[in-house]
Parts: C-alpha cells; structure tokens; sequence
C-alpha cells in the first residue's frame, strides 16, 4: 500500500525463553516512480531501558500510594513560592483539583496578610536552609481553628535549595 509505521516497538522471545523489547525505525524506499520497492529498518534492543522505565513508574505508583494516602495536606514549592504540586488532602482542603495546584501561588488561595506571611515563613526557611515547626491559626476562608506546619527545606542533588516541602495538620 506504500505506507510503513516510521517507528513500533514490540516484544520477542529470545531463543534463551527472554522476553525482549525492540523498537524498529523504518523508511520505506520507493523506485523513480514513487513506487515501494524496499524497507530500510533499524531494530534496537530497548529492554533496559524498558525495565528502567517500569521501575520508575513503580517507584512513582508507591510514591503517590503513600503520599495520596496521609490525613496531612502536603504540597511542594518553587524558589517563588510557586506550587508545583499537591497531594489529594490539600487539593481538597483549597477546594480545587490537585492537578490545578501547579503555578499558582498563597495569593490565589489565602486573604493577602496571610499569602504574605505564608511568604515570608517560606523563604526564611529556604534562605536559613533549616526547617520549621509552626502552629498558626487556619487562614483559609470558612475554617476555623489552628493548624500545625513543618516547611522544610528542598535541595538538588548540589546541596542546593531549590523549593520547599509543606506538610499541614489540624
């Protein structure tokens, strides 16, 4: 038909019993008249990198049992105070999708005095490099009573920090 997938991946049995993955890259060549005469294929052993691939959703599958799973509201921010992610119990707390957490900042969801403080706690921790056990009043509109945060500190493989990690509890 002159049409070819330009690239699949799919599995074998090796002669040893293995199971193994490919990836093959194909372009179909096709004589002066633009009619199919050959394939070209390049066909790569991508099992590593399959087994790497799995292992990592793996670790990511636990990861978010675990964190999804707490009572305690946890997210993550940026070097700006910028959320980059959340876990269910904050997204439900805010009032919003965990998904629509990221980019946003303490001013789309708090009173301004309490995003400001919110704020300033952040980047005294991120600047000291040490994190911080606070028991403050609940600042979300419509609750009432107090709450306990840790903000500690994020840093890269360097030492370097890079945001920080909040866990709430009432």
């Amino acid at each position: 038909a002159g049409e070819m997938p330009p690239s699949y991946e799919y599995q074998i049995i090796h002669k040893s019993g293995e199971v193994r993955w490919m990836n093959q890259r194909n372009v179909l060549i096709s004589d002066k008249d633009g009619k199919p005469i050959a394939i070209e294929g390049i066909v790569t052993d991508v099992t590593e990198s399959k087994r790497v691939e799995e292992a990592l959703q793996n670790s990511e599958r636990s990861y978010r049992t675990l964190v999804e799973n707490l009572p305690q509201k946890i997210f993550y921010k940026d070097l700006n105070s910028t959320y980059i992610s959340c876990n269910g119990a904050y997204a439900e707390y805010l009032g919003i999708p965990a998904g629509k957490v990221a980019g946003k900042n303490d001013y789309d969801f708090f009173p301004n005095k309490a995003a400001e403080k919110y704020r300033r706690d952040d980047r005294r921790v991120m600047d000291s490099g040490k994190g911080e056990d606070i028991i403050e009043k609940n600042e979300l509109e419509g609750m009432d009573g107090w709450v306990q945060t840790v903000k500690v500190p994020v840093r890269d493989e360097n030492g370097n920090v890079t945001g920080i990690l909040v866990i709430i509890w009432d």
